[in-house]
């Protein structure tokens, strides 16, 4: 089962997508965050922006190592949440797969 892989998942530095998760509910919570449907590769992640997400846009934050795994699921089913996700604003919702919810959740209540 994928999500059995997904709990196993180790991912390093885990401070880093907690901060860039914060740091981008905190940009599209203030309309700062410039959305372009598609995905976009940096050093040691991918931002992938879904615009037809049954629940609106969506900005996913996929570590590089989770990325596999994140394709594998998302084409089994294209529309589930891939975990904890938060809707920033009115529209657009961030989500950072692989990243246990408990730190994230803790990033996001210190920022509002």
């Amino acid at each position: 089962m994928n999500w059995n892989k997904l709990n196993n998942l180790e991912i390093e530095n885990k401070e880093r997508y907690v901060q860039l998760f914060s740091n981008i509910v905190n940009k599209i919570r203030n309309y700062e965050y410039d959305f372009e449907p598609g995905l976009k590769e940096e050093s040691d992640h991918f931002l992938v922006h879904e615009e037809n997400q049954v629940f609106g846009p969506m900005v996913h934050i996929v570590p590089k190592p989770a990325f596999d795994l994140f394709k594998e699921m998302k084409s089994k089913d294209p529309n589930q949440l891939l975990g904890f996700s938060v809707l920033a604003n009115k529209t657009t919702r961030v989500s950072c797969f692989g990243i246990p919810c408990n730190l994230l959740a803790k990033s996001i209540t210190k920022a509002f």
